[in-house]
Protein backbone atom coordinates (compact mmCIF):
# COMPACT_ATOMS: atom_id res chain seq x y z
CA UNK A 1 0.00 0.00 0.00
CA UNK A 2 2.99 2.62 0.64
CA UNK A 3 4.37 1.60 -2.33
CA UNK A 4 1.25 2.09 -3.92
CA UNK A 5 0.98 5.91 -2.15
CA UNK A 6 4.13 6.49 -3.22
CA UNK A 7 3.72 5.72 -6.67
CA UNK A 8 0.66 7.66 -7.07
CA UNK A 9 2.33 10.91 -4.89
CA UNK A 10 5.08 10.66 -7.59
CA UNK A 11 3.04 10.87 -10.74
CA UNK A 12 1.00 13.60 -9.02
CA UNK A 13 4.29 15.69 -8.01
CA UNK A 14 5.26 14.94 -11.69
CA UNK A 15 1.88 15.99 -13.50
CA UNK A 16 2.35 19.36 -11.52
CA UNK A 17 6.01 20.03 -12.76
CA UNK A 18 7.80 19.50 -9.36
CA UNK A 19 10.87 18.72 -10.95
CA UNK A 20 11.03 21.51 -13.12
CA UNK A 21 10.04 23.47 -9.69
CA UNK A 22 12.94 21.87 -7.79
CA UNK A 23 15.32 22.08 -10.46
CA UNK A 24 15.02 25.95 -11.06
CA UNK A 25 13.20 26.03 -14.11
CA UNK A 26 9.89 26.98 -13.00
CA UNK A 27 9.04 29.14 -10.19
CA UNK A 28 5.65 27.77 -9.23
CA UNK A 29 3.85 24.45 -9.57
CA UNK A 30 2.04 24.19 -12.34
CA UNK A 31 1.09 21.52 -15.19
CA UNK A 32 2.76 21.70 -18.54
CA UNK A 33 -0.07 20.93 -20.90
CA UNK A 34 -3.66 22.66 -21.38
CA UNK A 35 -5.74 19.41 -19.72
CA UNK A 36 -5.10 17.34 -17.05
CA UNK A 37 -5.22 14.35 -19.56
CA UNK A 38 -2.63 16.47 -21.56
CA UNK A 39 -0.14 16.37 -18.95
CA UNK A 40 -0.89 12.49 -17.91
CA UNK A 41 -0.34 11.58 -21.68
CA UNK A 42 3.10 13.67 -21.21
CA UNK A 43 4.17 11.90 -18.24
CA UNK A 44 3.49 8.80 -19.14
CA UNK A 45 5.50 9.59 -22.36
CA UNK A 46 8.31 11.02 -20.77
CA UNK A 47 8.64 8.06 -18.26
CA UNK A 48 8.27 5.59 -20.78
CA UNK A 49 9.09 6.99 -24.02
CA UNK A 50 11.93 9.66 -23.23
CA UNK A 51 13.90 11.24 -26.69
CA UNK A 52 17.21 9.79 -25.47
CA UNK A 53 17.57 6.30 -26.84
CA UNK A 54 20.09 4.96 -24.08
CA UNK A 55 17.66 6.27 -21.24
CA UNK A 56 14.65 4.57 -23.34
CA UNK A 57 16.89 0.84 -23.21
CA UNK A 58 18.01 1.14 -19.91
CA UNK A 59 14.36 1.64 -18.80
CA UNK A 60 12.59 -0.88 -20.04
CA UNK A 61 15.33 -3.11 -19.37
CA UNK A 62 14.77 -1.96 -15.41
CA UNK A 63 11.19 -2.87 -15.97
CA UNK A 64 11.57 -5.95 -17.72
CA UNK A 65 13.80 -7.30 -14.81
CA UNK A 66 12.05 -5.94 -11.88
CA UNK A 67 8.89 -7.53 -14.06
CA UNK A 68 10.42 -10.86 -14.14
CA UNK A 69 13.77 -11.34 -11.53
CA UNK A 70 12.03 -9.62 -8.53
CA UNK A 71 8.74 -11.96 -8.51
CA UNK A 72 11.41 -15.12 -9.30
CA UNK A 73 13.21 -14.05 -6.16
CA UNK A 74 10.34 -13.33 -4.30
CA UNK A 75 8.89 -16.98 -4.88
CA UNK A 76 12.13 -18.69 -4.57
CA UNK A 77 12.32 -17.16 -1.18
CA UNK A 78 9.06 -16.77 0.12
CA UNK A 79 7.14 -18.88 -1.95
CA UNK A 80 7.09 -22.92 -2.45
CA UNK A 81 5.11 -25.64 -2.36
CA UNK A 82 2.24 -25.68 0.42
CA UNK A 83 2.84 -28.07 3.13
CA UNK A 84 0.43 -30.91 3.81
CA UNK A 85 -3.06 -30.14 4.97
CA UNK A 86 -2.97 -26.34 3.22
CA UNK A 87 -5.09 -25.58 0.41
CA UNK A 88 -4.66 -22.53 -1.83
CA UNK A 89 -7.65 -20.46 -2.91
CA UNK A 90 -8.74 -20.47 -6.64
CA UNK A 91 -7.79 -16.89 -7.04
CA UNK A 92 -4.24 -17.86 -6.04
CA UNK A 93 -3.96 -21.80 -6.34
CA UNK A 94 -2.05 -20.75 -9.82
CA UNK A 95 0.22 -18.69 -8.34
CA UNK A 96 1.25 -21.19 -5.54
CA UNK A 97 1.82 -23.88 -8.27
CA UNK A 98 3.85 -21.56 -10.16
CA UNK A 99 6.30 -20.59 -7.39
CA UNK A 100 7.04 -24.17 -6.90
CA UNK A 101 8.57 -24.44 -10.11
CA UNK A 102 11.24 -22.03 -9.30
CA UNK A 103 12.29 -24.15 -6.28
CA UNK A 104 13.46 -22.19 -3.12
CA UNK A 105 16.67 -20.68 -1.63
CA UNK A 106 17.52 -21.02 1.59
CA UNK A 107 18.57 -17.48 2.88
CA UNK A 108 19.58 -18.35 6.48
CA UNK A 109 23.18 -17.34 5.67
CA UNK A 110 22.31 -14.26 4.02
CA UNK A 111 20.06 -13.57 7.68
CA UNK A 112 22.36 -14.20 9.68
CA UNK A 113 25.42 -11.86 7.60
CA UNK A 114 26.71 -8.85 8.45
CA UNK A 115 24.96 -7.19 6.27
CA UNK A 116 21.36 -8.45 7.97
CA UNK A 117 23.16 -7.23 11.33
CA UNK A 118 23.72 -3.48 9.58
CA UNK A 119 20.05 -3.09 8.17
CA UNK A 120 18.72 -4.53 11.27
CA UNK A 121 20.30 -1.64 13.26
CA UNK A 122 19.52 0.99 10.54
CA UNK A 123 23.09 0.96 9.00
CA UNK A 124 24.28 1.96 12.79
CA UNK A 125 22.67 5.96 11.57
CA UNK A 126 21.49 5.52 15.40
CA UNK A 127 24.79 4.78 16.87
CA UNK A 128 26.73 7.00 14.63
CA UNK A 129 24.28 10.21 15.72
CA UNK A 130 24.51 9.42 19.56
CA UNK A 131 28.56 9.14 18.97
CA UNK A 132 28.26 12.52 17.01
CA UNK A 133 25.83 13.65 19.91
CA UNK A 134 28.24 12.33 22.77
CA UNK A 135 31.58 14.24 21.07
CA UNK A 136 29.83 17.73 19.78
CA UNK A 137 26.67 18.69 21.52
CA UNK A 138 26.45 17.43 24.93
CA UNK A 139 30.01 19.01 25.36
CA UNK A 140 29.12 22.10 24.39
CA UNK A 141 25.79 21.99 26.49
CA UNK A 142 28.56 21.44 29.22
CA UNK A 143 30.20 24.79 28.47
CA UNK A 144 27.07 26.36 28.32
CA UNK A 145 25.53 25.64 31.38
CA UNK A 146 28.92 26.02 33.14
CA UNK A 147 29.72 29.27 31.59
CA UNK A 148 25.83 30.34 32.46
CA UNK A 149 25.90 29.48 36.14
CA UNK A 150 29.96 30.67 36.48
CA UNK A 151 29.99 33.88 34.43
CA UNK A 152 25.93 34.99 33.58
CA UNK A 153 24.44 34.22 36.91
CA UNK A 154 28.08 35.30 38.67
CA UNK A 155 28.16 38.71 37.21
CA UNK A 156 24.54 38.90 38.42
CA UNK A 157 25.16 38.32 41.43
CA UNK A 158 27.69 40.11 42.32
CA UNK A 159 26.03 43.08 40.93
CA UNK A 160 23.14 41.82 43.66
CA UNK A 161 25.63 41.35 46.55
CA UNK A 162 26.91 44.57 45.39
CA UNK A 163 24.07 46.39 45.85
CA UNK A 164 23.30 44.84 48.64
CA UNK A 165 26.30 46.35 50.63
CA UNK A 166 25.65 49.64 49.08
CA UNK A 167 22.17 49.71 50.23
CA UNK A 168 23.47 48.69 53.95
CA UNK A 169 26.18 52.04 54.00
CA UNK A 170 23.40 54.26 52.75
CA UNK A 171 21.34 52.81 55.01
CA UNK A 172 24.37 53.84 58.16
CA UNK A 173 23.96 57.26 56.51
CA UNK A 174 20.50 57.48 56.81
CA UNK A 175 19.75 57.12 59.87
CA UNK A 176 16.21 59.15 60.00
CA UNK A 177 17.40 61.48 62.74
CA UNK A 178 17.01 65.48 62.07
CA UNK A 179 19.86 65.68 63.93
CA UNK A 180 21.84 63.60 62.04
CA UNK A 181 20.74 65.53 58.80
CA UNK A 182 21.36 68.67 60.49
CA UNK A 183 25.22 68.46 60.87
CA UNK A 184 25.53 66.26 57.02
CA UNK A 185 24.18 69.84 56.02
CA UNK A 186 26.23 72.31 57.54
CA UNK A 187 29.27 70.34 57.27
CA UNK A 188 28.17 70.55 53.31
CA UNK A 189 27.38 74.18 53.57
CA UNK A 190 31.11 74.43 55.31
CA UNK A 191 32.76 72.73 52.34
CA UNK A 192 31.50 74.74 49.94
CA UNK A 193 32.28 78.26 51.91
CA UNK A 194 35.65 76.48 52.23
CA UNK A 195 35.94 75.79 48.55
CA UNK A 196 34.69 78.92 47.26
CA UNK A 197 36.95 80.94 49.90
CA UNK A 198 40.34 78.81 48.56
CA UNK A 199 39.23 79.75 44.95
CA UNK A 200 38.59 83.20 45.67
CA UNK A 201 42.42 83.61 47.42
Amino acid sequence: ILSIITAIGGFGLALYGAIDWLSGDSTHLSMHGHTLIDQIVHEIEHAFLPEDLQLRYVGWATIALSFVLGPIMAARIYGGSLRNGEKATPLVHWLTSLSSKFGSQNVDELANSQLAEALQNRLYFDDLYEGVLARTIVPFANFAAWFDKNVIDGVIKQIESNSVLGSVQIRRITTGSARDYILMAAVGALCIFALIWGVGA
